[in-house]
C-alpha cells in the first residue's frame, strides 16, 4: 500500500500531470476562515518561505508565556495565505486559535469546529476581517456588471460558490440600496462583504 501512494505521488509530480496553482476564485478558511487569505497573482515579496504576521489587536500578545512583539507585516504580504503565518508553539495565532485551531505541540487527528459569540465578535471587529472585507467589496463593486442584482450573484459566487436564493438576494440588495444612501458607494459593497464574511456557510463550510 505505502508502495503504491508513492508511486502515485511521483507520477503526479510530472509537468503534464501538475494542477493549476490555486487562486481565490472561491475565496478559500472554507471550513477555516484563516485560509482564505490569498491573492489572485504571485504576489511581490512573497516569494520566500519567510513567515508572515497579519494584523492582530495590539496587545493581543500581552499575556502569552513569554511576551511576543507581534508587528504586522506589510505591503503585498500581508495577507498571505495562513500556512506562511507566524506560530509560536506555547503561543497560537489568536484569530485561528477563535476558529479552533489544533495546538501546534500535540496530534490532531480531527478538527470540531465550534460555534460561539467569541467567533461572531472577531468577524465582526477583527482587523485582519475588516480589511479583506473592504478589499473583498472593492472587488466587487469594479465588476463589470449592469446591476446591483448582478453584483450580489457574483459575490454570492465567490464567497459560497453559489447563487443566492430569491429571498436572499432581495434582501442584500436593499441592504446594498441603504448603506448606499447613508454613507456611499464603497461602504455599500463593503457591508455585503461583512455579511458574507459572517455566514457560518463562509466559516465553517465542509
Amino acid at each position: 500500500m505505502f508502495k503504491r501512494i508513492i508511486e502515485l505521488g511521483n507520477r503526479g509530480q510530472h509537468a503534464d500531470r501538475r494542477l493549476p496553482p490555486r487562486t481565490t476564485e472561491s475565496t478559500q478558511p472554507r471550513g477555516k476562515v484563516p485560509a482564505r487569505r490569498s491573492n489572485n497573482t504571485v504576489q511581490e515579496g512573497c516569494r520566500s518561505n519567510a513567515p508572515v504576521q497579519p494584523p492582530q489587536p495590539e496587545g493581543v500578545y500581552a499575556f502569552t508565556q513569554n511576551r511576543k512583539n507581534w508587528k504586522p507585516s506589510e505591503g503585498s504580504a500581508r495577507h498571505r495565505r495562513s500556512l506562511y503565518t507566524r506560530i509560536w508553539r506555547s503561543a497560537a495565532f489568536p484569530f485561528y486559535t477563535t476558529f479552533d485551531t489544533p495546538a501546534a505541540n500535540v496530534t490532531c487527528t480531527r478538527r470540531v469546529p465550534s460555534r460561539s459569540p467569541l467567533q461572531a465578535l472577531a468577524l465582526a471587529n477583527d482587523p485582519l476581517v475588516v480589511e479583506l472585507a473592504a478589499a473583498f467589496g472593492t472587488r466587487v463593486a469594479a465588476l463589470e456588471a449592469a446591476s446591483d442584482d448582478a453584483r450580489i450573484d457574483a459575490a454570492f459566487q465567490l464567497a459560497l460558490g453559489r447563487l443566492p436564493a430569491d429571498a436572499e438576494r432581495e434582501r442584500l440588495a436593499s441592504h446594498v440600496q441603504s448603506v448606499r444612501e447613508a454613507r456611499g458607494e464603497d461602504a455599500a459593497w463593503f457591508a455585503l462583504a461583512r455579511v458574507l464574511f459572517n455566514l457560518g456557510e463562509f466559516t465553517h463550510r465542509p
